[in-house]
């Protein structure tokens, strides 16, 4: 099984296939996974996301959340979500990322040659040029909800926030998530936390 791309760069196999696993699977060793997820809040007319990377032993490496004013529109979000995890990673040491999302028509667009002058076509290009410019190789593969439910979990932790970033330990709210959902223990050590909050 491939995991599908938008690009000509390397892959390697789908760990979590969107069909038949119900929880999240490491991605093979060599690589990092990145979770994204939007979610939209009405009533205050804005939109969150969420992303979490983990390595090939389920280890909790990077999270990253943001609310964003004025998009309420589902695609658009998912879109927006999927260029930002993909700046996100690109500022880290990593050299292969696979990026996975629940949602199955963004996969669609990212694989499409087509012109699209939508505003989500707009942002699905500047993500291909981000991923054309980056030095890690990325592959994108759409997943289940259940294989994406830590990065939802931050998504919708966005209402009240505008910006909060960890590196090395998960924030206590994820843990639950991470430590019961998908059966991996985080073997971090509770020194060298890095989490910045704006908002």
């Amino acid at each position: 099984m491939q995991v599908k791309q938008t690009s000509n760069q390397a892959i390697g196999p789908n760990r979590c296939d969107s069909h038949k696993s119900k929880r999240w699977d490491p991605p093979p060793g060599g690589w990092v996974m990145v979770n994204v997820d939007a979610a939209i809040f009405h009533k205050t007319n804005r939109m969150g996301l969420g992303i979490v990377i983990r390595d090939h032993k389920g280890d909790f490496l990077a999270a990253c959340r943001q609310g964003i004013d004025r998009i309420i529109n589902p695609e658009l979000a998912e879109a927006i979500a999927f260029r930002r995890a993909i700046l996100f990673a690109s500022q880290l040491s990593y050299n292969r990322a696979i990026v996975a999302t629940d949602c199955l028509s963004l996969i669609k667009k990212l694989q499409s040659e087509a012109m699209d002058r939508s505003h989500t076509g707009i942002i699905i290009q500047d993500t291909k040029k981000a991923v054309y410019v980056s030095s890690v190789v990325f592959s994108f593969i759409h997943v289940s909800r259940s294989c994406n439910e830590v990065a939802h979990v931050l998504a919708r932790s966005t209402d009240q926030i505008s910006e909060s970033v960890w590196f090395h330990v998960a924030p206590k709210f994820l843990w639950s998530s991470l430590l019961n959902r998908f059966g991996f223990m985080l073997h971090q050590s509770f020194f060298g936390l890095l989490c910045v909050t704006i908002g």
